[in-house]
């Protein structure tokens, strides 16, 4: 079974389903550090020529708490701005109702805690695009009992019994190979390329935005092929 591990961000970028994608299961690191301007709650679209930032307000945020202890603003007027604005930004894009349909069901007001959030927001895009993993959040399912760091990645790759530990690229600094042969798990890190993906989008930014700019403008399958042009390492 193929593991992969990342803290919730807020319909990310393309190389984030790249992990999805090469992995059997990936756990959303809720229980750790809310990390405050990142991309747990925000990421940017295309808008009036530039990439723009898209944001979900918290209440009670604070890099002291953990990603699962937050609560998104209770108020409705941020989530009526937030389709206001992706509705009249992507107006004449292709396939601007079944993702705005998407968004609609993201936002709904019954959701609060901002791990369930993001977590039903990547399995909404997931089942959308026809991207099949299992994702589960480690604050519910795996406890960290006091480990942290590279000794808490191994911790988890062991309770669900991995036999390979994906990653992304920048965790090569960070994961020692020797430590999972050790455990006798395997380590690969995605090595992503991006090449086609402008050729998908009436600019040239895919790659750094959210993946809401992609669905906008190209069908499931067509997004789904790009998310798959990676290599693992």
């Amino acid at each position: 079974m193929k593991l992969a591990i990342m803290q919730p961000y807020f319909l990310p970028y393309i190389g984030y389903w790249q992990l999805l994608h090469a992995a059997d299961t990936f756990l959303i690191l809720d229980d750790v550090s809310y990390i405050n301007r990142g991309w747990i709650n925000r990421n940017r679209i295309f808008c009036n020529g530039s990439p723009t930032w898209m944001t979900v307000p918290l209440q009670g945020a604070s890099q002291n708490r953990d990603i699962c202890d937050i609560e998104l603003a209770t108020e409705a007027k941020w989530r009526r701005k937030t389709l206001a604005t992706l509705g009249s930004n992507y107006a004449s894009a292709p396939h601007r109702k079944e993702v705005m349909s998407i968004a609609e069901a993201i936002l709904e007001p019954d959701c609060i805690n901002l791990s369930a959030f993001l977590n039903r927001s990547l399995q909404l895009v997931a089942d959308y695009i026809g991207l099949a993993c299992k994702i589960l959040p480690s604050s519910s399912v795996y406890p960290k009992n006091g480990q942290a760091g590279p000794a808490r990645i191994l911790n988890l790759c062991q309770q669900v019994g991995a036999e390979y530990y994906i990653n992304a690229a920048g965790g090569r600094e960070l994961y020692s190979k020797s430590m999972f042969d050790d455990a006798k798990i395997g380590l690969s890190f995605i090595q992503t390329e991006f090449g086609q993906i402008n050729l998908m989008l009436p600019h040239n930014e895919g790659p750094v935005l959210s993946i809401i700019d992609l669905l906008m403008h190209n069908p499931p399958k067509a997004v789904l092929e790009s998310i798959e042009s990676y290599k693992l390492i």
